[in-house]
């Protein structure tokens, strides 16, 4: 949801209607409409009619459903989250031990607001405690730049290894060759895929309770927790998975449960074959 995918999209949905046809909107995160136009009471008010007029819209999270619901009552809401391939993990993968450096990842766009400053000051605070870890990043963005020159400036060359953007079984490799994802995200998040793929790969994730994040994981159940902003927490957090590895075992197994069990493409597939079935059946 931002400005030009909704200028965009209040055009197609025009053009739907003209032709009779039902529609189907989907929402993967951006702002919530109240957000939108919060001092333009006539774009407010189209932005209401674009929402009733469409036929369904499929929001991520229950704070999406939630905000929705009070922008737009009269909108026909529905709550499908992500899901990914719960695959199996690459042969030939490294076995991790208890006593290896803990090694963090994060995969994704490199952008400031994904939170990946704050993971390179907390990884000097643990470097001054003493501690050996390890950080792999893929992906590429408009922050990688300021990035590499911020990981030359606190000297951590030997501590963070660039990928860059990665896909397939390359990407499957990280995943689970890694212990702990870093995501101290303050975007404004729906459901992350690179969340599922983490946990789905048995990498507990260190994150920010924003968007739809909650609704998959549990504060010391699937990973931790953070504060947008404080490196602090965040150096804290990984110490704890550091020096509890029987924690994060079990947390590596409850996240492959976890998604297993309700973040499966299968049970997306099925969602979406109701949600069509029961919009074919509607009148028009």
């Amino acid at each position: 949801m931002d400005h030009r995918a909704y200028w965009r999209d209040s055009v197609l949905l025009l053009v739907a209607k003209l032709l009779r046809v039902k529609v189907l909107q989907q929402v993967h995160g951006g702002a919530m409409p109240a957000e939108m136009y919060p001092r333009h009471a006539l774009r407010a008010a189209l932005l209401k009619r674009f929402l009733r007029a469409s036929d369904v819209v499929s929001i991520l999270s229950r704070v999406e459903e939630a905000a929705y619901q009070a922008f737009c009552p009269e909108a026909c809401l529905m709550r499908i989250p992500n899901a990914i391939d719960c695959a199996p993990p690459p042969e030939g993968l490294r076995k991790r031990t208890q006593n290896a450096p803990l090694r963090l990842i994060y995969i994704g766009r490199l952008i400031a607001e994904k939170g990946l400053f704050d993971i390179l000051t907390a990884l000097t605070l643990l470097r001054e405690r003493g501690r050996t870890l390890q950080l792999d990043i893929a992906g590429n963005g408009t922050a990688q730049p300021a990035l590499m020159a911020q990981i030359a400036l606190q000297k951590l060359d030997d501590v963070v290894h660039f990928h860059g953007p990665v896909a397939g079984t390359d990407k499957a490799r990280l995943w689970h060759s890694a212990d702990v994802l870093v995501f101290p995200t303050y975007h404004p998040e729906g459901l992350p895929y690179a969340l599922l793929e983490a946990m789905a790969a048995g990498t507990p994730p260190i994150t920010c309770a924003v968007g739809a994040i909650p609704d998959v994981m549990q504060h010391g159940v699937h990973g931790l927790f953070v504060m947008p902003h404080d490196s602090a927490m965040l150096a804290d957090a990984i110490v704890r998975l550091d020096d509890d590895r029987t924690l994060l075992e079990a947390m590596r197994q409850a996240c492959r449960d976890r998604v297993a069990s309700a973040f499966s493409v299968e049970r997306l597939a099925r969602d979406f074959n109701a949600l069509y079935v029961a919009m074919l059946n509607q009148p028009a």
